[in-house]
């Protein structure tokens, strides 16, 4: 796009980390004036979050020594041993809160209905406040996230699509991008692939796959905030399975 595209001048970088930090989205209301809150718009894209996990293990290892301030030295930690620290910090977490069981009352919630829609909203809004900090697992948990930013934004002002229909659908995806945040399309921002996706390279200590205990753990975790996602958002594409497990047959 042009500056000359985007008449007020005005954009923000975008970050994972503004999603998942609860304060981000208060603090951004508080800078702002109020017709920018009013006009503001929001992507969200949101990945399969087994995949995104091990795609965040991977990525500090690559980094040490830089990222032996997260314990991730290759060679001194597993992908299994980073799992299980962390669910147990989250399980802790649920339990001192009195969370775990947060989803139960609207497993079986009518999708139509919005006041029990509104009340799942709400129960996945707490328990992720209250635990965001507990675990890096949390960065996957995205109906709380969405939760916390519809309290200051209305929920028109989002955009949320996932990685999936994002790769699956390039030009498309690109465009409903360009069509929300009201930027002419011209061939000069037309896009039909990812380029950069066919120069991604591994390394010596990458985790590809991962052992089916582990898929199912994180399945466990995972489930009840995927299901309040995609009930609350039931016009996205359901994420495909984590490829580090579709070996276990999941």
């Amino acid at each position: 796009w042009t500056p000359s595209s985007c008449k007020s001048r005005c954009s923000v970088e975008g970050n994972p980390n503004y999603l998942y930090d609860p304060s981000v989205a208060s603090q951004l209301h508080g800078l702002m004036w109020q017709q920018e809150r009013l006009r503001a718009r929001f992507v969200a894209i949101l990945r399969e979050p087994i995949s995104r996990d091990v795609s965040y293990f991977n990525h500090r290892l690559s980094m040490w020594p830089k990222s032996q301030v997260w314990g991730l030295q290759p060679g001194t930690i597993t992908y299994e041993s980073f799992v299980d620290e962390r669910v147990r910090r989250w399980k802790r977490c649920l339990e001192n809160h009195n969370l775990t069981d947060w989803h139960a009352r609207d497993h079986n919630i009518d999708a139509r209905s919005a006041s029990q829609k509104q009340h799942l909203l709400q129960s996945a809004t707490a328990a992720f406040v209250q635990c965001s900090s507990a675990t890096t697992l949390t960065i996957g948990m995205y109906a709380g996230q969405l939760g916390v930013w519809t309290k200051w934004f209305a929920r028109e002002q989002f955009l949320v699509g996932t990685m999936d229909e994002m790769l699956s659908q390039p030009a498309d995806f690109h465009r409903r991008v360009l069509d929300f945040l009201r930027i002419p399309s011209s061939r000069n921002n037309e896009l039909s692939t990812w380029p950069h996706l066919n120069n991604v390279h591994g390394f010596k200590s990458e985790v590809v796959n991962v052992s089916c205990h582990m898929c199912e753990l994180l399945q466990t975790v995972y489930a009840p905030w995927n299901h309040a996602l995609f009930t609350l958002e039931p016009q996205l594409q359901v994420f495909t399975p984590a490829k580090a497990c579709i070996w276990c047959g999941s």
